[in-house]
């Protein structure tokens, strides 16, 4: 099921697959900067799960450029979503990668790495 509020808006919520690597991994890639409806904590929740319940292996690359003090202050959504990955999807997850991470980012990642588990606390790594 495609997510209502993508149908309707493409820029609402950024959460879309880029790439299938030949072993069937595919890449999902978040870019919260250009997520225009990026405090829809229910929108956003319902679209990464019924994305992620169609997925077997996934990578997820999280793009970290332009992220603002306004998507920090976003906590319940990033709360939501470690707390939705680590029930739901943490043994599919393959990696995830933050690229251009920042400072807002950093912030971000403290107040949220309580809420995942510790094998998806091992899967970060960071692209500079």
């Amino acid at each position: 099921m495609e997510c209502p509020v993508c149908a309707e808006d493409p820029t609402s919520h950024s959460f879309k697959q880029i790439e299938t690597l030949p072993d069937g991994t595919v890449i999902m890639y978040t870019k919260p900067a250009e997520a225009s409806k990026y405090w829809d904590r229910d929108g956003i929740l319902f679209h990464y799960d019924q994305k992620l319940s169609t997925l077997g292996d996934w990578v997820w690359v999280f793009d970290a450029e332009d992220f603002s003090f306004e998507h920090m202050l976003e906590v319940d959504v990033a709360v939501s979503l470690a707390k939705l990955i680590s029930s739901k999807y943490s043994q599919t997850l393959k990696k995830i990668v933050v690229v251009n991470p920042s400072f807002m980012v950093q912030i971000m990642l403290t107040i949220v790495t309580p809420f995942l588990n510790k094998h998806i606390r091992s899967l970060i790594v960071y692209n500079r």
